[in-house]
């Protein structure tokens, strides 16, 4: 009986955000989905799912940067971003990992204003890899730029994503 009275409230104060402007549901499913998500990788599918569900895959490729994502996709400073990148390397259960790097790089009006360079062994199977960056207080609101780029073998695949930060005034 409590949790229903629980998500009697959730649903209560989601409506009342929506209502009042503050926050729409794409918003709210936005955060929930970070709030639910964790720094690291996880695995998706393991090896031979990965070869199965793409037969273009050989176990010579290199690993397959799939997609990223920035989410939420508008925030207001001082909160966090969370960029997941997914790939996918079609290797043996038995073959040696990949050994490669993943960069983020957020630049906002063509300057870069964060960097992040790793070094990464890229594994059998399909993966997704989070991680999570502080916005500064004193952000600016405007439209940034998200470069997530998967390097093997000296071979840069890049995708690009943007976010918005918002005036703390705006709301979300």
């Amino acid at each position: 009986m409590k949790s229903m009275g629980i998500i009697l409230f959730l649903v209560f104060l989601m409506a009342s955000l929506i209502v009042t402007g503050c926050a729409t549901v794409k918003d709210l499913q936005q955060e929930l989905v970070e709030s639910l998500r964790k720094p690291g990788e996880n695995m998706e599918n393991g090896p031979i799912e990965t070869l199965q569900s793409y037969p273009s895959c050989t176990e010579r490729s290199m690993p397959v940067l799939l997609e990223s994502e920035v989410v939420p996709e508008r925030i207001v400073p001082g909160k966090e971003i969370n960029i997941r990148i997914r790939y996918a390397t079609c290797l043996a259960a038995s073959s040696s990992p990949r050994k490669g790097e993943i960069i983020r790089a957020v630049y906002y009006k063509d300057h870069m204003v964060f960097h992040d360079r790793t070094k990464y062994t890229f594994k059998a199977g399909t993966w997704t890899v989070d991680a999570f960056i502080k916005l500064p207080d004193d952000a600016k609101p405007g439209t940034y730029t998200v470069d997530s780029t998967v390097i093997y073998r000296d071979k840069p695949v890049k995708k690009t994503n943007t976010f918005e930060v918002r005036n703390i005034r705006e709301g979300k």
